[in-house]
């Protein structure tokens, strides 16, 4: 069913706006809604974040989760930080997989704001934390397929309630994007399907050949045709990349991209949001 992402800085409020919109579905459309967050699963943010392999962990069981509910008859509120985008990519590759709506609430909020709701809160980050997560957020852009549909909400901003509902309820235009994929592949179908593998498969050699030398100097690993580096803590083995390869392809299916060009960013940014 419908997943709904929450994303913000640290003590933006998404929390709040999360029951809010709880309340809403349920009351007025009888929907099922659950919202998963750190505080659902007994999660302190001060230990589940305090280190980058305990956030890596933290990430990987909330996602896990999320995931496991993307079949049922219920709308998903992933209220988290959801700060990475590669992280956000990759949850929009799922619900995609699954035919399921998704849109995304940006909280947009002052810092100073931020500092105080932070401080009031039973389950706080520690201000050393706050402010590391808070200037390592990744905005959301209205620009990446992966962010829409999309909604920005500032400090006193009243949250577009039924918007959502109508999308994550009722418009099946989110699961079935208009430019239809069948159309995109018409006329030069082999080749492009043939130049969309072959690229791909270059850039997974490219980082096999890279990753060694890039890891021993602790360098990110710059690929060709990319804008955007790869940022490694490990070593990826071929089964790996082979499989993100396969459930990279099968959302390229759902979302054709514009042009070859921007395929590798686009293959970057979904490796990195599984790292």
């Amino acid at each position: 069913m419908p997943l709904l992402m929450m994303s913000g800085r640290p003590a933006s409020g998404k929390t709040t706006r999360a029951k809010e919109i709880e309340k809403y579905l349920t009351e007025k459309y009888k929907a099922k809604v659950i919202i998963l967050n750190e505080e659902y699963f007994g999660l302190k943010k001060e230990e589940a974040y305090v280190s980058s392999h305990q956030e890596k962990i933290t990430r990987a069981f909330l996602k896990s989760n999320v995931e496991k509910l993307l079949d049922q008859d219920t709308v998903i509120i992933f209220d988290s930080l959801n700060y990475i985008k590669g992280y956000r990519f990759e949850l929009h590759c799922r619900a995609k997989a699954v035919k399921t709506q998704y849109a995304l609430i940006y909280c947009n909020i002052t810092a100073d704001r931020r500092k105080k709701w932070n401080s009031q809160n039973e389950n706080k980050f520690p201000e050393k934390l706050f402010e590391e997560l808070s200037n390592s957020y990744e905005v959301p852009s209205q620009g990446n397929r992966w962010d829409k549909p999309y909604f920005e909400v500032r400090d006193n901003e009243e949250t577009p309630l039924e918007e959502l509902a109508q999308i994550l309820l009722f418009d099946q235009k989110t699961t079935k994007d208009p430019q239809s994929t069948k159309k995109t592949f018409e006329g030069n179908t082999q080749n492009y399907l043939f130049e969309l593998d072959k690229k791909i498969t270059d850039l997974i050699n490219e980082i096999t050949q890279k990753q060694g030398e890039a890891l021993q100097v602790g360098s990110p690993i710059f690929l060709t045709g990319c804008t955007k580096p790869l940022k490694l803590q490990h070593a990826l083995n071929l089964i790996f990349l082979k499989k993100s390869k396969q459930e990279f392809q099968a959302f390229l299916k759902q979302n054709p991209p514009k042009s070859l060009d921007v395929v590798g960013d686009q293959f970057v940014i979904f490796l990195q949001g599984r790292l």
